[in-house]
């Protein structure tokens, strides 16, 4: 993914959830924590789209 809104953005059109994020983490990245369809907890680090 190109970022971590895409990431998500992807998560949920594939009946995936956000449970958490994105987070701002010190320097520069962000964090989130996902549920893909199987139930299964991901946890996803990345930029952010510039602009967002």
């Amino acid at each position: 993914m190109a970022d971590i809104d895409a990431a998500l953005a992807a998560t949920t059109a594939h009946g995936g959830t956000v449970i958490w994020g994105p987070g701002e983490i010190p320097g520069g990245s962000y964090s989130a924590l996902i549920l893909d369809p199987a139930g299964h907890n991901i946890g996803l680090v990345g930029p952010r789209a510039a602009g967002a």
